[in-house]
């Protein structure tokens, strides 16, 4: 229904974009916005206390706020013309 938040892994969705893109439900992460995509990244990626996550700013704000979180050093890289 549309007052529920949906699936956090749709299988139809998953199934639909693996054949679309030629690879398997498997490699794909689905997020239900980009803050919760960047969670998921964050806390799938990076060993609290052992990795960084790197940014070049200006970014949006939840990569700082994951990494605070997962204790991981927020890097800022500058962009470079």
């Amino acid at each position: 229904s549309t007052r529920r938040y949906p699936d956090p892994q749709p299988k139809g969705l998953r199934s639909a974009l693996a054949t679309l893109y030629g690879c398997t439900p498997e490699q794909l992460l689905i997020g239900r916005g980009s803050d919760e995509a960047i969670d998921l990244l964050v806390r799938g990626l990076c060993a609290p206390g052992r990795d960084a996550v790197v940014v070049t700013p200006p970014v949006f704000g939840m990569y700082a706020v994951c990494a605070r979180l997962q204790n991981a050093p927020l890097v800022e890289v500058p962009l470079v013309d």
